[in-house]
């Protein structure tokens, strides 16, 4: 009887080991799956954040020509795009713009308050949503 037990342990064993050294692997895969991912939102963030300091530029651009410029135009930059907000204060001296760009469902969202006297930018805040 005791022969059965011995060699019934070694199986059990053997499958609990081969169990998880399955998992194992599993889990890793999935987890290079996840990380690839990452990546390509991280990229994805770049991007839009890229778009979003080319609006900028444009702001300034236009303020340089236009001093009275209102944004509320979406700006295209190749196959890629971005919107300058209508101005919060149109009239007013510092003038904030509101900036968003989008790619591949990456937000970038930006208030960007100006001097239009100096054409400085007093200050550049990214938020969650406009």
């Amino acid at each position: 009887m005791r022969t059965y037990q011995r060699g019934f342990i070694a199986l059990m064993s053997a499958i609990i080991i081969s169990a998880v050294l399955l998992i194992t692997i599993v889990s890793g895969g999935f987890t290079g799956w996840n990380s690839r991912f990452s990546v390509f939102d991280s990229e994805s963030k770049d991007r839009s954040a890229a778009l979003a300091d080319a609006c900028l530029d444009t702001v300034l651009l236009r303020l340089a020509y236009d001093a009275t410029y209102e944004g509320g135009e979406t700006i295209l930059l190749g196959d890629d795009s971005c919107e300058i907000l209508a101005a919060q204060n149109p009239f007013g001296n510092p003038r904030v713009f509101p900036i968003q760009a989008v790619f591949n469902r990456a937000y970038t969202n930006v208030l960007v308050t100006i001097d239009i006297i100096s054409r400085e930018i007093i200050s550049w805040e990214e938020i969650a949503t406009l």
